[in-house]
């Protein structure tokens, strides 16, 4: 009963901070969605993204929370890589594309992992 309890509590606060989370006004990341608005100056968008693609490597290692900045992360980068000219543009959206499904994929399965 008292392992059931824990295991509601720690669902039960997963949940609210996914929802605050989707609520919040404003994330840091935000000012990345727009490339107009973008910090990136000429190539620092690389930067960027090889961190994001780095992670892919200890993926299962990630918590719950470092997936789902992941999957952030990898949003905001995706406006910036579509006003690349289009060769490179199809590369990097490919790649991109794969590291957030398996960021997404890891996360999901930790969320159904039992406690």
């Amino acid at each position: 009963m008292k392992n059931l309890f824990k295991r509601s509590f720690l669902v039960a606060g997963l949940l609210a901070i996914l929802v605050l989370q989707s609520l919040a006004p404003y994330h840091p990341l935000t000012a990345f969605a727009d490339a107009a608005s973008s910090p990136y100056v000429g190539e620092e968008w690389k930067k960027e993204f090889e961190e994001v693609s780095s992670a892919t490597q200890d993926v299962m290692a990630q918590t719950p929370d470092g997936l789902q900045a992941l999957i952030v992360r990898c949003d905001a980068l995706k406006p910036v890589i579509e006003k690349l000219e289009e060769h490179s543009r199809k590369i990097y959206l490919k790649r991109l594309e794969m590291a957030r499904k398996m960021f997404l994929f890891a996360l999901e399965s930790k969320k159904n992992e039992p406690l």
